[in-house]
């Protein structure tokens, strides 16, 4: 292989070893975000669980 020809594939190698790292960092960021939208819409759930329990006293437990 030319010298010219391994030097093009080390520029691409490089793009493409920091285009990675960006993506790592963006994905890793998603995840983090995707678990804090997980734990809010539990926290509203059962928020909403407990508005329907005080909206309707006389309503049987479901283990009835």
């Amino acid at each position: 292989m030319k010298e010219e020809e391994s030097n093009k594939l080390e520029i691409k190698f490089s793009y493409l070893e920091d285009t990675v790292y960006k993506l790592n960092k963006i994905v890793s960021a998603q995840e983090l975000e995707l678990v804090a939208i997980k734990n809010k819409m539990e926290e509203l759930t059962e928020k909403m669980e407990d508005l329907d329990i005080e909206n309707r006293p006389n309503r049987k437990p479901p283990h009835y």
